[in-house]
């Protein structure tokens, strides 16, 4: 009996081109998977080697269409390794907008006065960039802003130097590509990690850095406290 013959849904389109495309979506799909489960694998996942943080509070923002539940994992480690994670209170990051920014200004707030201590700030994707904006308004709030995989090239503004800002980017990015992800602000660390765009927060590599940022003073609390050292060395030597 023949073969039916079918004309291609896909026209006059190559077919091991269309194979191809398919093939790199599919190992994009899966990557995630396998980088949280390189992360679940490693012993700084569970606070091995890490050092014991100093507990002040660290705010984790979702990208676009993604919410507190896949944030799950980060606010757990901070929570092992000594920190107080804060959720953003999002289900679903429904994307930009001027209500959401004044949402999450006054979430800062909140825990600002609570706490009565600086917060940091680590913003996955477009939760990055909502970081980026709320060190940039409210610098008095914040000590450290950690973006994963954020477009940073879409924001006008900069963050002053009395927050330490800290890039992490991917040139595999698929999603936002390099260098869209590295902070322009003459004070910025911008580090390379080989991840997906969605696997940045949940990379094992992503973690190891981050127990050293997180343990970092605020740029002037450093200033501070090398302006007391001096003093109490000219006072010494005074003496």
């Amino acid at each position: 009996m023949a073969s039916a013959s079918y004309d291609s849904p896909f026209g006059s389109a190559d077919p091991d081109r269309l194979n191809a495309v398919f093939t790199l979506l599919a190992a994009q799909l899966a990557r995630p998977a396998v980088e949280f489960s390189a992360l679940l694998a490693d012993p700084v996942f569970w606070g091995w080697r890490v050092s014991r943080g100093d507990g002040h509070s660290v705010l984790a923002l979702p990208g676009l269409g993604g919410g507190d539940g896949y944030l799950r994992p980060l606010r757990g480690w901070l929570r092992r390794i000594g920190y107080r994670p804060v959720d953003s209170g999002l289900d679903v990051n429904p994307g930009w907008s001027a209500e959401l920014l004044d949402e999450l200004t006054g979430l800062v707030e909140h825990e600002f006065r609570r706490s009565r201590a600086k917060l940091t700030i680590i913003g996955h994707s477009l939760g990055g960039i909502y970081g980026y904006v709320i060190a940039a308004h409210q610098p008095q709030m914040i000590r450290h802003i950690i973006t994963l995989a954020s477009p940073l090239a879409l924001v006008r503004r900069s963050v002053p130097t009395a927050v330490a800002v800290t890039a992490f980017y991917s040139k595999s990015d698929s999603i936002v590509r390099h260098p869209a992800a590295v902070a322009s602000d003459r004070h910025a660390h911008n580090l390379e990690v080989d991840s997906s765009h969605i696997g940045m927060a949940t990379h094992p590599e992503v973690y190891q850095r981050l127990g050293p940022l997180l343990r970092q003073a605020a740029p002037e609390d450093k200033q501070r406290a090398n302006s007391l050292r001096y003093t109490n060395l000219t006072r010494n030597n005074a003496a």
